[in-house]
């Protein structure tokens, strides 16, 4: 049985390329840019539009990340949702957050820390279909993660001395695709329920017998939210 311990913080640990997250990404805006110019070719009447959005939901944290005593379950998570657009197509900006802990009592660390996470993203939408008022979307997302310790640092009795333990934030970057469904509520809100994946990469560290061994590993998780959007629209 391997003993494992948290991500590791040692930012001299040379870094893997992080190709998942960009490649989700870059494949999504990819898509965005090609419908987006067929748009700006078609009717002059698609109508232009703003719109902010604050979400709740759940998000489930990716199972393997429990063998570094991460608490992996179901979590609430919140979130803002600002966007712009014309016809099918939406650009703009997300924040989304949620709690969850990390158990480090084989360290010493007593009482667990709590870890917020925290992501501010790129987002694009597009409208792939639309029946008797339902729009179906597609979305993707590209942006950056912070991973924060409360209380960001603790007191180790080693036997002598005590040793005080800085739990150093962690950032890395994110992305992600997913899809949702959106039904109009009168001309001034909109409402939607959605479901996505957003990958992400951490430094780790496990014991092998006697020695510990770093790595670079790649995790993610699922978001379900709903949300609801005032918009404002004009041509």
């Amino acid at each position: 049985m391997r003993d494992c311990q948290g991500p590791a913080n040692d930012r001299r640990i040379q870094r893997r390329p992080r190709a998942l997250p960009f490649g989700l990404a870059a494949v999504c805006f990819t898509l965005a840019g090609a419908v987006s110019g067929a748009a700006a070719g078609g009717p002059v009447t698609a109508p232009r539009w703003v719109s902010f959005g604050a979400s709740s939901g759940a998000t489930q944290l990716d199972g393997r990340l429990a063998d570094y005593q991460w608490d992996t379950g179901w979590r609430a998570s919140w979130g803002a949702e600002l966007l712009a657009g014309r016809g099918p197509i939406g650009l703009g900006v997300r924040y989304r957050t949620l709690s969850t802990s990390q158990d480090m009592a084989a360290a010493g660390i007593t009482p667990s820390p709590s870890v917020r996470l925290g992501a501010f993203e790129w987002v694009g939408r597009i409208r792939m279909a639309e029946a008797l008022g339902t729009r179906m979307l597609a979305t993707c997302s590209a942006g950056r993660m912070s991973l924060a310790y409360h209380p960001d640092h603790a007191t180790v009795n080693t036997g002598g001395a005590p040793v005080t333990v800085n739990l150093t934030s962690i950032h890395e970057w994110t992305g992600g695709a997913g899809l949702a469904v959106e039904r109009g509520l009168g001309s001034a809100w909109n409402v939607s329920i959605g479901v996505d994946y957003t990958a992400f990469s951490l430094d780790t560290a496990h014991r092998n017998g006697a020695g510990i061994v770093y790595g670079r590993d790649r995790f993610g998780d699922w978001n379900g939210r709903f949300e609801m959007a005032r918009v404002f629209a004009w041509r």
